[in-house]
């Protein structure tokens, strides 16, 4: 911030986002903001802390937000994201600089936030997996030497109480047939999935 003497009076010039320092705090701020849910972190507050003028504040948090929710759900690399800054937004080369340290230093960090929040149900936290020869049938003497698969899933529910946090664990076989459709419809929905993204 800086003044300007005009006619006898002095007048506080606003700073800008411009500023690679400023632009940082303003960054950090609306992380706090939007992704950790800090409510006293508003626009004019942001405004104020940092001097610059509120409608300045308020156009780029649109903007930021915009890119970071896109880039946190694709879970961008740096170089994907800088090519996006590049090609389609309006940041100064500064702000692109200052925008990149900024995702390398919490891009780990806005990505979990991201899948925690979209989480409202059970949870696969842990998945094991062996192979085993069942010889015999049960109730029955006769020999099969097949292969099966012997898996275990352990499930959480990150948005139970803390005395349900501990989850359950599940176990199973899946003799090769059972596996051969499970992966195809594993395929068919990454299928989905994919032609979902690429719209």
């Amino acid at each position: 911030v800086s003044t300007q003497s005009t006619g006898g009076y002095q007048t506080k010039r606003m700073a800008s986002l411009e500023n690679p320092k400023l632009f940082r705090a303003f960054l950090n701020g609306l992380y706090k903001s939007h992704f950790e849910g800090e409510k006293s972190i508003t626009p004019q507050f942001i405004s104020n802390e940092l001097s610059i003028e509120l409608s300045e504040v308020t156009a780029m948090i649109q903007t930021s937000i915009d890119i970071l929710d896109q880039a946190s759900s694709n879970y961008w690399e740096t170089k994907q994201l800088e090519d996006h800054l590049r090609s389609k937004s309006t940041l100064t080369d500064n702000q692109i600089g200052v925008f990149l340290q900024f995702w390398m230093s919490n891009r780990q960090k806005i990505h979990d936030i991201i899948i925690k929040k979209s989480n409202w149900n059970n949870t696969l936290t842990r998945f094991s997996w062996r192979i085993d020869v069942k010889s015999k049938t049960r109730n029955s003497n006769t020999e099969l030497n097949q292969p099966v698969a012997i898996l275990e899933w352990n499930i959480n529910n990150t948005n139970s109480t803390d005395s349900e946090k501990e989850g359950k664990v599940i176990r199973f076989e899946m003799d090769k047939d059972q596996i051969a459709t499970t992966l195809h419809q594993i395929n068919a929905i990454q299928k989905v999935i994919n032609q979902a993204a690429q719209k």
